[in-house]
C-alpha cells in the first residue's frame, strides 16, 4: 500500500476538514475527544447502513495496519484534505478545521473507494479496466457489479477473490488530487481543533497557508502573554 505523503504537510502536521453532527461539540466538551460510533453511522446512513457495513469493516481492518487504532474505535472519521472540498455544514452540523500529526492519517483514493462500495473490481489503471471487462465478456460472466454482490459471489468464487484482493488498492494514491484523496483519522481530540465552522460560515483556512496561520496564532498568543 503506497501511502503518498501529503504535499501540504508542514512541520509534521497536516490540515484536515470534516463535517460532523452538531452534537459532536457536546461530546468533545464532555469527553475531550470525539470518535465515530456505529450508532452514529447507522443514524446517518439509515436504510443503506447494512449494505455498506461490510465495506467499512474491511476498511477498518486494512487501515489499522497503517495507523493503529484505539481499542474503543470501530469506525474512522472521514476528512477532506482541502478546504476546497469540505462539505459545508447545515443547521444541524458543524465543520472542523483540524491540525493533525501526519503519522495519524490514513489516506485513500475516493474514486477507487467508489468501486469498493459498488462491489466492483478496483483496476490498476484504465487499460487494466478495459482488459477486465474484456475478460468478463470473453468468459460470458455477468455484470461486474453483480459478481461481488452477496447473491452472486458464491457462484464465482475465484472471480470474487480477485475482486476482494483488489480492494487494497484504495490506499494506493497515484496522484494527489484534493477532490479524490481523502484522509481518515481514528479520533478528534481537543488539541487538534483549529477552528469550528457553523452554518453559512466560509471555510477560510486553507492547507496552503498552514505556516502563515500558525505563525499568526503564535504571534497573537505571545502578544497576549506580554499584556
Amino acid at each position: 500500500m503506497k501511502q503518498m505523503k501529503n504535499p501540504n504537510e508542514t512541520n509534521g502536521y497536516v490540515m484536515l476538514y470534516t463535517m460532523q453532527d452538531k452534537r459532536s461539540l457536546d461530546v468533545l466538551k464532555k469527553e475531550k475527544r470525539f470518535i465515530n460510533r456505529l450508532e452514529y453511522a447507522s443514524e446517518h446512513l439509515g436504510d443503506i447502513y447494512e449494505f455498506f457495513r461490510e465495506k467499512y469493516t474491511y476498511f477498518v481492518k486494512q487501515a489499522e495496519q497503517i495507523v493503529p487504532k484505539p481499542e474503543d474505535v470501530k469506525l474512522p472519521i472521514w476528512c477532506s484534505v482541502s478546504n476546497k472540498n469540505c462539505m459545508k455544514p447545515d443547521e444541524n452540523s458543524v465543520a472542523y478545521c483540524l491540525k493533525v500529526p501526519a503519522e495519524k492519517i490514513v489516506y485513500l483514493d475516493g474514486a477507487k473507494w467508489d468501486y469498493v462500495l459498488n462491489n466492483h473490481y478496483v483496476p490498476l489503471n484504465e487499460e487494466d479496466l478495459k482488459q477486465y471487462y474484456k475478460y468478463l465478456k470473453d468468459n460470458k460472466m455477468p455484470n461486474p457489479f453483480l459478481i461481488g454482490s452477496e447473491d452472486y459471489r458464491y457462484l464465482y468464487p475465484e472471480e470474487y477473490k480477485k475482486i476482494y484482493e483488489s480492494y487494497k488498492r484504495i490506499f494506493d494514491i497515484d496522484k494527489w488530487n484534493i477532490f479524490a484523496v481523502q484522509g481518515n483519522i481514528w479520533e478528534i481530540t481537543e488539541d487538534m481543533i483549529v477552528k469550528v465552522y457553523y452554518h453559512d460560515d466560509p471555510i477560510d483556512i486553507s492547507e496552503e497557508n498552514l505556516i502563515d496561520y500558525f505563525c499568526l496564532l503564535y504571534t497573537s498568543d505571545a502578544a497576549d502573554d506580554s499584556l
